[in-house]
């Protein structure tokens, strides 16, 4: 066995020779979860790759929103202290990207 083929980390293979859980296996187990996540408890999950993608899915359905009175803007208007407050620079960016969809 080549080191090309160990994971970074050094982690064992398994018999197959592959990590079964890949070099990140935060991001790719919560990737798998997240899509039965609903978009509340992605908001609040602790996991910052979860919160990107419902900043992400929140600002996607507020550019489509024609009503200014859709209850939406007024379920999130309160929270947005909280998503500009983010620790993780990725999942800030996604939540700047939202806030900039809000106001238009």
């Amino acid at each position: 066995m080549d080191l090309d083929d160990l994971p970074v980390g050094g982690g064992k293979p398994n018999a197959f020779g592959a990590n079964p859980f890949g070099e990140f296996p935060d991001q790719e187990m919560s990737n798998n979860n997240s899509g039965n996540m609903s978009l509340n408890d992605k908001l609040v999950s602790k996991k910052w790759n979860e919160r990107a993608s419902a900043y992400e899915e929140l600002s996607e359905t507020i550019k489509y929103i024609s009503d200014s009175k859709d209850p939406l803007f007024y379920d999130h208007s309160e929270s947005f202290k909280k998503y500009l407050s983010d620790s993780n620079p990725g999942a800030l960016e996604k939540a700047v990207d939202l806030c900039i969809e809000y106001v238009k």
